[in-house]
């Protein structure tokens, strides 16, 4: 069953975000919805500090759309402990569990939102249209004793790859601004699509307000305003290296 995505109610130009999101619901085959949100503790290696828990980008449900064969997805990691040495582990899943793609990385110790980007080669399948997947990242707290997870966070969610009507089709091919692209998949409910390409906007130009406010008022969208004025990192795209650095956007 496909997500219930809607049609563009009005030309995207010269719109704002709207600040309230409900773009669609999870198939209620999906399963339980996911942790947006790593554990209640603050954990041995993360600082004390407001936002001190790994959270994942997306909305309350942790359920989202993309149109992309190998999207993007987004963390917000907290502060870490200067004299700690975690790593953030990427995982994505079949809906039946089966691993498809699993890789880490050497994390900043500086708090930052990360984006990790599948990667199109070392023989990893595109997603397949109408299928649930899953997905998860993981703060690991003591990488060099893998058996001790009690001190990990963890957060956790569903992406689901849509073939979208026609008349939606349409109208987001009628899109020529960026930006207008972005209003384009928020009026469509296309999660995924939406955030990553406001991200690449505002780290192209950091400091034009009305990106700023754009970003903003998405993730107030799904009640992530908290981290909202979190640092924007590079990007990081997944792939066969261990440890490759996430650093963070100058």
């Amino acid at each position: 069953m496909p997500a219930t995505l809607r049609a563009l109610s009005q030309p995207p130009t010269s719109q704002g975000l709207p600040n309230s999101w409900g773009a669609y619901e999870p198939d209620p085959n999906i399963g339980k919805p996911g942790r947006r949100e790593g554990g209640g503790t603050r954990g041995p290696c993360v600082k004390n500090s407001p936002n001190y828990h790994l959270t994942s980008l997306v909305p309350a449900n942790s359920f989202g759309t993309t149109l992309a064969e190998y999207p993007t997805f987004f963390v917000y990691v907290p502060s870490m402990q200067e004299e700690e040495k975690p790593q953030l582990e990427f995982a994505l899943k079949t809906e039946n569990d089966r691993v498809i793609y699993k890789t880490n990385f050497t994390i900043a110790r500086s708090p930052g939102i990360v984006s990790v980007s599948l990667p199109a080669s070392a023989n990893l399948p595109r997603l397949e249209e109408n299928k649930n997947y899953k997905w998860s990242f993981t703060l690991i707290c003591n990488p060099e004793d893998p058996s001790d997870r009690s001190s990990n966070s963890q957060v956790e969610g569903s992406i689901r790859r849509v073939r979208l009507s026609p008349t939606i089709v349409q109208q987001l091919e009628a899109v020529t601004l960026p930006r207008d692209k972005v209003v384009a998949y928020w009026n469509a409910g296309i999660w995924f699509d939406a955030l990553s390409t406001l991200a690449e906007l505002r780290r192209a130009t950091p400091s034009d307000p009305t990106l700023e406010k754009d970003w903003k008022n998405l993730l107030q969208s799904v009640g992530l305003e908290t981290i909202a004025s979190e640092p924007l990192l590079q990007p990081v795209a997944a792939s066969d290296r261990k440890n490759p650095n996430i650093s963070r956007n100058e």
